[in-house]
Parts: C-alpha cells; sequence; structure tokens
C-alpha cells in the first residue's frame, strides 16, 4: 500500500512505502531493498516536492516552464546555452529553510551528521519500467559538511537538467520532477 508523506526528508523505509513519484526509482528501489533484509547503507531520500520548493523559493519556475517549452531533442544543440543557464542558476540556489532543517535533523536522527554520505539523484523518472537513466545524473560520493552536501544537492538538482538528461526524458515522454507530481 502506497502512502503519500509530507515530509522533504523520507528514510528508506518510508520511501519503500511512498510512490515513486514522490521518491523517486532509485529511492523506492532502495526503500524495497531495506524492507526485504538486504543490507544497504543508512540514508535516506529527498520527496519530488523538497525539489518544488527548491525551484519556487529560487524563483526559477518561469525559466523551467520555459525551458521546457522552447528545447527539444531537435534544437537541443542549439539550445544547450539555455540548458546551461538554468544549471548555472540552479547551483547558485539556495535550499528553502524547511528543506535544509528536516534534511538536517534527519541525517542527524540516522547517524549521518558528521560521515561522509553519498549524494545521488533518484529522479521520479529514472529507473522506472519505461526507461533507465543510470549514469545520466551527478552522483556525489564521501561528501562531509553541510556546506558540501547542500552544493552536491544543488548538483544534482543541476543534472536533471543536463543535454544528455534531457535527450533521454524526450523520446520517452517521461515526466520530470519539475512538475508537481500531484
Amino acid at each position: 500500500m502506497t502512502q503519500t508523506f509530507s515530509k522533504d526528508f523520507l528514510t528508506w523505509d518510508e520511501a519503500y512505502q511512498a510512490e515513486t513519484r514522490q521518491v523517486g526509482g532509485k529511492g523506492w528501489n532502495l526503500g524495497r531493498l531495506a524492507r526485504f533484509g538486504f543490507r544497504i547503507p543508512v540514508g535516506g531520500v529527498l520527496s519530488t516536492d523538497a525539489y518544488l520548493q527548491f525551484m519556487a523559493h529560487n524563483q526559477l519556475e518561469g525559466t523551467v516552464e520555459s525551458v521546457s517549452q522552447i528545447v527539444n531533442n531537435e534544437n537541443l544543440d542549439k539550445c544547450e546555452d539555455r540548458l546551461t543557464r538554468l544549471r548555472e542558476q540552479i547551483q547558485a540556489g539556495s535550499l528553502p529553510p524547511r528543506v535544509e532543517e528536516e534534511l538536517k535533523n534527519g541525517l542527524g536522527r540516522l547517524g549521518l551528521s558528521d560521515k561522509p554520505i553519498a549524494v545521488r539523484s533518484s529522479a521520479s523518472a529514472e529507473d522506472s519500467a519505461k526507461a533507465s537513466f543510470a549514469g545520466m545524473h551527478e552522483s556525489y560520493l564521501n561528501v562531509s559538511g553541510w556546506e558540501n552536501i547542500s552544493e552536491a544537492i544543488k548538483g544534482c538538482f543541476a543534472s536533471l537538467w543536463s543535454t544528455g538528461g534531457h535527450r533521454r526524458r524526450r523520446p520517452q515522454r517521461s515526466k520530470t520532477t519539475f512538475e508537481n507530481p500531484r
């Protein structure tokens, strides 16, 4: 039975109970592995709503809408500069206070506040029954310290707008995490 959580940071157990559109394919599958007793690293996942809050907090929704309407696989090479500017704006943004607080608290509860962690994407269209985006989005390993974790999260968010990621999503007609899944 799936459940919708109003939290921004979900543990693996909670990720398993959520829908993939809320935690992404990778997040849900890690939750499933944990649920069935496989040994996986302690951790959790930011929800797609945390991404949407980030975009709203940094006033990037209009830019995302514009890029989504203009850029397609036929003009992708000519529009690389638009994708680059969007990635730069995402990297320059800041996490919303609510997301930051919940993430810090969640990592603390899991005993990960002072340990190196992996920060990886788990886009809602990633690793689904219809498509796989393995290696298309950024991953950051052995990340320590809040500033570095924040930068890695923004790097994952920005990598959703890479040329390769965009090229792979369009033919699949994949819904992206940039749209409100509700």
